[in-house]
């Protein structure tokens, strides 16, 4: 999937600058909301459909887990990832398996895991820092 088009924002958003803030709107207004592996917002979110839902309130679908939405855009910068840049981290064994949404300021959303809740994190934060494994970026440039 390549990078969100000019005529995917045309009409909705002044520019991809305002598309990504209004991608991490959304995000954060689920902060709190109850992890819940494979659910889609029926009861909680497990982080790839906690992307997948604050990318489609705003127009842009993406694929449900986090494995496709590793390949949904383009590499980012990693070490600078722009607001509403895809953070990745590798939890298991198996590659990347555990996504977020970049906020700025070092800080991240996701659904961490079974008994938690959608929160902020930052992303210097040893146990992430440890198995980040790179962003990508499926808005792109102005």
């Amino acid at each position: 999937m390549a990078t969100v088009s000019p005529e995917q924002i045309a009409g909705r958003f002044a520019s991809k600058k305002e598309l990504r803030t209004a991608v991490c709107k959304t995000a954060r207004t689920l902060l709190g909301k109850p992890y819940v592996s494979g659910d889609n917002g029926r009861v909680g979110f497990d982080c790839s459909s906690l992307v997948q839902e604050s990318f489609r309130a705003n127009g842009i679908e993406l694929p449900r887990v986090s494995v496709a939405q590793w390949s949904a855009g383009r590499a980012a910068d990693p070490f600078h990832p722009n607001e509403g840049d895809l953070v990745f981290f590798a939890t298991g064994d198996a590659g990347v398996s555990h996504v977020g949404i970049y906020l700025g300021g070092g800080e991240f959303i996701h659904a961490p895991g079974a008994g938690k809740t959608i929160r902020l994190t930052s992303m210097q934060a040893p146990y992430y820092r440890q198995r980040y494994a790179g962003a990508v970026d499926v808005i792109g440039d102005e």
